[in-house]
């Protein structure tokens, strides 16, 4: 484009020639912000980052550096001291970069990114109860005008607890083996070798508070059901032969051995027949929602006009599937609504409570909330966030692609500051 545009216009010189010129060009000064927006954009992901500086109070960029280390932002700030306000992410390099360079200046949290430690939190205590969420998630799409009913919890570790009444009380005696082991001292090494569990199963035992349900594999005749219909279709007008069905279907798609449509013809014959489990299976078979960690943390902490009614009725049902469910929904909720509204007034006594929480996921949001408090405390009192700064963000990734591969960082900076 840059080739064609100079002969367009007659210039005789390369591209290259009028970049060497361009990057001669000196970055306008922008005098320092009382209220200061800090952030990083990726030069490489994953490996070069620089630094974003914005002006809150005007919404222009003051500066881009190399780099998102403390010392890149301490030696900017002490450069260009009158900064008042700053607004920064939970990064703990800005943290101590703003307090090294400006140290009397008020930092302020970003509220986003607050909610979306918060976020994290509740899906870390939610990622231990995968198989209530999917009983759940069935118990809606099995009844959807019906209230939700709670599946039932599993057996919890307790002194004198009896094993659970089912083929599979083999699991839970080790899982209460692994258990006990662990609170004598034992390693999960020594576990496993008593045991004879893989390390990697004792390491996910000791991790739960309680067992999940066994979940048996997938019936053999899930392939068949798309041609389910037709089997029984042409078996009740008389075509019995297994082999010719087999061949019939194998030509509409079908994958599976012969033996597949043996058994189940054999099985329709004993019950002279449809039998009761297949009455479903002549359908169209409906995929079941998923309810992640991630899907449901998000209904439990999003405002409820964003929810339509089978959102508000699996998040009116989600803190009744455990208790540790119930006790970090009401934590997060609570701490949602502190930041949302400003209720600067309820802060200290949600931080004091959840320090002491009984859920170790709880302790450590809270422990880091602690560790940023004054910064947090500036978040629910002022109005200052970093939503313009993100802004900014995309346009710099936008001009940094339009100049691919002669994108460096001293000719990005002229753009993005010109």
């Amino acid at each position: 484009m840059s080739k064609r545009l100079l002969g367009l216009l007659q210039v005789q010189t390369s591209i290259w020639a009028i970049l060497r010129l361009l990057r001669k060009g000196v970055a306008p000064e922008r005098t320092t912000p009382r209220v200061l927006g800090v952030d990083d954009w990726a030069m490489r992901r994953g490996h070069r980052y620089g630094t974003v500086l914005v002006n809150l109070e005007t919404g222009d960029v003051v500066d881009i550096l190399p780099g998102r280390e403390t010392q890149v932002l301490a030696d900017w700030l002490r450069a260009h001291p009158g900064v008042e306000v700053i607004s920064r992410d939970r990064a703990e390099a800005y943290a101590e970069g703003a307090r090294l360079g400006a140290p009397n200046a008020i930092q302020v949290a970003d509220r986003w990114h607050l909610l979306k430690n918060l976020g994290e939190m509740l899906v870390r205590v939610l990622a231990h109860h995968h198989h209530e969420l999917k009983l759940l998630s069935q118990s809606l799409m099995a009844s959807p005008t019906q209230p939700v009913p709670i599946p039932a919890q599993s057996a919890a570790i307790s002194e004198g607890a009896e094993p659970r009444a089912n083929p599979h009380s083999h699991r839970y005696a080790r899982f209460q083996e692994t258990h006990e082991l662990h609170k004598q001292g034992c390693t999960v090494s020594a576990i496993a070798r008593r045991t004879g569990l893989d390390r990697k199963t004792v390491s996910k035992y000791l991790k739960l508070t309680t067992l999940p349900a066994y979940r048996p594999r997938q019936h053999r005749f899930n392939k068949l059901l798309p041609y389910q219909a037709y089997l029984l279709e042409h078996w009740q007008n008389g075509r019995r032969t297994v082999r010719q069905l087999w061949l019939d279907i194998r030509a509409l798609g079908f994958t599976g051995s012969h033996s597949v449509v043996a058994e189940f013809m054999a099985r329709v014959r004993k019950e002279q027949g449809l039998p009761p489990y297949l009455r479903t299976a002549l359908q169209a078979p409906v995929a079941l929602p998923i309810l992640s960690p991630r899907r449901a943390a998000w209904l439990l902490l999003a405002r409820p006009d964003q929810l339509n009614e089978q959102d508000q009725r699996l998040r009116s049902a989600l803190p009744d599937l455990h208790p540790d469910i119930r006790i970090a929904t009401a934590t997060a909720q609570r701490f949602a609504k502190i930041v949302r509204e400003g209720l600067l007034h309820l802060f200290r006594e949600w931080l004091q409570q959840s320090l002491q929480s009984t859920l170790r996921e709880v302790r450590s949001f809270a422990r880091g909330i602690a560790r940023d408090y004054d910064a947090v405390r500036a978040a629910i009192a002022l109005p200052y966030s970093n939503g313009m700064v993100e802004g900014h963000v995309n346009r710099i990734k936008f001009v940094k692609r339009q100049m691919f591969g002669r994108a460096n960082f001293d000719l990005l900076r002229l753009r993005v500051l010109a």
